[in-house]
């Protein structure tokens, strides 16, 4: 999921912010968000309130799905632009 995660971000850096924490290694977050199951992908608005969360692996396209169902259009990043 990190490597899906990583492309999604490179690619869509200029719409979408993504953070990938590691839960094993920093366990007071996975306690604050509530993290059953790993991975977790929790969608946040720009004040970090809670749109949605997705239990298992999702695709890219299944990530850029979710987000343009949120509500939120995405653009390529200025590298893609190119």
């Amino acid at each position: 999921m990190k490597r899906i995660l990583e492309e999604f971000d490179r690619k869509y850096s200029n719409s979408i912010e993504t953070r990938i924490v590691d839960v094993w290694k920093n366990s007071d977050v996975g306690e604050q968000y509530g993290i059953r199951v790993v991975p977790t992908l929790i969608f946040l608005d720009p004040d970090e309130k809670e749109l949605d969360r997705h239990e298992g692996v999702m695709t890219e396209s299944q990530l850029a799905a979710k987000w343009k169902e949120l509500g939120y259009k995405l653009g390529k990043s200025k590298e893609q632009a190119q």
